[in-house]
């Protein structure tokens, strides 16, 4: 730890890390994942630092999740190669960017329309390339997924029937719970999402 000296030649703002603090937290957050015996993804949209995904990744994480296409960039630029975009890629551009993105790390995104999954399978085709994807689920935040058990039923099924795409599971992300005003709500939240 810095003495009091040390901290008035720092230029702010800066980052200061408790080596011993981000250590535990790793290592604690990898313990819980094993006893559960669950896959530990971190997301890294609060870091964002590839030195300390990579550190992660060695304390036993399966991989990485991202909200931005920059940050996967970012990410693989490293050599992270499990690599989950937590949300839709849309829009010729940024599939462009996750095609090449693909060719350097194994890429899991989110859809909630068939139309999305059908342009990401017909880009991919036409590079030899596949990606996972997981539908999203809206729980309640209200930005993004679909709502109906038989809508997500139908957009498995067509996930399952396209070329390059391949369907991993369900995804939802309940950031309406950061809004509770109680335990007893957020515990609520919780529940409903589940």
């Amino acid at each position: 730890m810095p003495t009091d000296s040390d901290l008035t030649v720092l230029d702010t703002p800066c980052l200061l890390i408790e080596q011993h603090v981000l250590a535990d937290n790793i290592a604690r957050m990898q313990a819980l994942a094993d006893q559960y015996g669950v896959d530990l993804r971190p997301h890294i949209k609060t870091h964002k630092m590839p030195v300390l995904a990579q550190t992660q990744i060695e304390a036993g994480a399966c991989g990485i999740a991202v909200a931005t296409l920059d940050e996967a960039e970012t990410m693989a630029a490293v050599g992270i190669d499990d690599i989950q975009i937590a949300r839709q890629v849309i829009g010729e551009r940024n599939i462009a960017r996750l095609v090449s993105l693909r060719r350097r790390a194994r890429i899991t995104c989110a859809v909630d329309n068939a139309e999305n999954a059908r342009a990401l399978s017909a880009a991919l085709a036409r590079h030899g390339l596949t990606v996972g994807l997981l539908i999203e689920i809206d729980t309640g935040l209200r930005r993004c997924g679909l709502t109906d058990a038989d809508d997500v039923l139908t957009l498995a099924q067509t996930i399952r029937d396209l070329p390059s795409v391949q369907f991993r599971g369900l995804m939802t992300h309940a950031g309406h719970a950061y809004g509770a005003s109680s335990d007893h709500e957020l515990a609520g939240i919780g529940r409903a999402e589940g």
